[in-house]
């Protein structure tokens, strides 16, 4: 079998997989019932959590309360790797899920702690970092043979134009 520059491998012998990942190259197994290959891309994967601004009437609008009783949307993009192909494949039944429900805990629990004034303004590349911590010990946890890259909030944004003029009077009133 061969592998390409782009790609991993793992041998599977019996159903079980072999220690370590198969390098680049031409590689030999046995037939069939013995052995079996899984290849997986070495490529840095995008996840993206939250919502479409140009569709806010879609049924995937995520919105989180902050840490004092607001309510906002948070756009979010995770950069990942696998690192561990034998995790990947046996460690759990969708490692994307996995990752995709570790994101969205991570990010609301550190938005949950948050006020809305640091969400919405300067407090944004903290709380990415955040996140980004939180989301990395999930993932070692969980051991699925993901590696997190970066974080991202695209745009955190008050659910709709209602609450958005309410925030504004809110804010004009206080100063």
């Amino acid at each position: 079998y061969t592998v390409d520059e782009s790609e991993q491998a793992v041998l599977i012998t019996f159903g079980k997989a072999e220690e370590g990942t198969t390098e680049p190259g031409l590689h030999f197994k046995l037939p069939w019932p013995i052995q079996t290959v899984e290849t997986l891309s070495r490529e840095t994967f995008s996840l993206n959590f939250g919502y479409d601004p140009e569709n806010e009437e879609d049924a995937d609008v995520v919105r989180m309360i902050t840490g004092d009783e607001n309510i906002l949307q948070a756009d979010l993009v995770v950069q990942w790797k696998i690192i561990e192909p034998s995790k990947y494949l046996f460690n759990s039944d969708d490692p994307q899920q996995v990752l995709y429900n570790a994101t969205s805990a991570s990010l609301r629990s550190i938005i949950g702690s948050s006020t809305i004034d640091e969400a919405l303004t300067d407090g944004k590349a903290e709380i990415e970092n955040e996140v980004l911590d939180l989301l990395v010990t999930l993932m070692e946890d969980y051991e699925v043979g993901v590696a997190i890259q970066d974080v991202k909030l695209q745009e955190v944004d008050l659910p709709n134009e209602e609450v958005r003029q309410a925030f504004m009077k809110v804010t004009d009133a206080r100063e």
